[in-house]
């Protein structure tokens, strides 16, 4: 038996994969969930002790999972929150990454950011084999990274655009007022912290540091843009040796699962829900060690749901083997 907290898009994506599967949802109330043609009913999260699983999906924020957490019955929870991500003794996994901290020990497997999962399919390996010295990262990050409610709430300033005469009326909070995101850019993902940096921001880099190196050094911007599904990473990295782009697309093909191409936009990137795409991969004109590319994903997929499957994929091969 499988269990599912939450009754969200990421929620609602992992039980697409789960087709053959036995599992219940989990939510704040008893509510229909509606996957493709059938309709489930969720259980209140009050009633999770009340029952066993071979494994726990969290597909929820971070404070339920941590105030579930302890009800929770199971050999494996696999967690897209924040809840466990810099915990020591939980491993942070990119699936098909750096699978090899999974282990017989495991009972928690906490999944990266969506955005970390989407770098981190380059960064990693490329590191390996050709050390960097620095990444600068600009994302874009569509409406959906933020929820269903976000995209409902992208969807009436849509309708107030088309049917209003353009009068929308702002839906989104920033800062304490009112914003709108449709037909406009957020250079804001999350909170501003004490570094004047967004929580997002500074998520990823605690991330990838401890993915790939707690001395990494990545300089993170994330931007809001009024799309609904798909992000976009634009990266400058900075090799400790001169840049050979042959080698580097090399490396790309055979040691990666991304996909290049030469011409690309988000739209083709989210119409393969299995593959983080990469286009432009140009030398930095000033700098001999120094390149640009540029990475997309469907964030609901690559970036949440498909990692978390993934993740129980590879549970299973292993309690098989086991």
């Amino acid at each position: 038996m499988i269990g599912i907290l939450g009754t969200g898009l990421v929620a609602r994506k992992i039980a697409e994969y789960l087709t053959d599967e036995e599992f219940l949802f989990f939510g704040s109330s008893e509510r229909e969930v509606k996957i493709g043609d059938k309709v489930y009913k969720s259980i209140s999260y009050d009633k999770l002790n009340e029952y066993s699983f071979d494994v726990v999906f969290g597909a929820t924020d971070e404070k339920r999972i941590k105030e579930s957490y302890e009800n929770i019955k199971a050999n494996l929870l696999i967690d897209n929150s924040e809840a466990f991500r810099q915990s020591k003794l939980v491993p942070l996994i990119a699936a098909g990454v750096n699978d090899s901290l999974f282990n017989s020990e495991v009972s928690i497997v906490s999944n990266p950011n969506c955005v970390s999962i989407m770098i981190l399919n380059l960064l990693y390996p490329l590191h390996k084999s050709m050390p960097i010295s620095k990444t600068i990262m600009t994302s874009l990050q569509s409406v959906s990274g933020m929820g269903d409610k976000a995209l409902a709430k992208l969807d009436k300033e849509r309708s107030d655009y088309e049917y209003l005469n353009k009068h929308i009326m702002p839906q989104f909070e920033l800062g304490g007022r009112l914003i709108r995101m449709y037909d406009n850019i957020v250079p804001y993902v999350g909170q501003t912290e004490e570094n004047l940096k967004t929580h997002e921001e500074n998520k990823i880099v605690m991330e990838l540091k401890k993915v790939i190196d707690e001395n990494f050094e990545l300089d993170a911007t994330c931007i809001r843009v009024p799309i609904t599904y798909g992000h976009t990473a634009i990266l400058h990295i900075t090799l400790k040796e001169e840049v050979n782009l042959q080698r580097i697309r090399r490396l790309i093909d055979l040691d990666t699962d991304i996909v290049y191409k030469d011409l690309l936009t988000i739209e083709d990137a989210i119409s393969d829900s299995e593959h983080v795409y990469a286009t432009k991969l140009r030398k930095d004109p000033f700098c001999p060690y120094g390149f640009t590319i540029t990475l997309m994903s469907n964030n609901l997929t690559v970036g949440a749901a498909l990692n978390s499957y993934r993740l129980y994929k590879l549970y299973k091969e292993k309690k098989n083997v086991l």
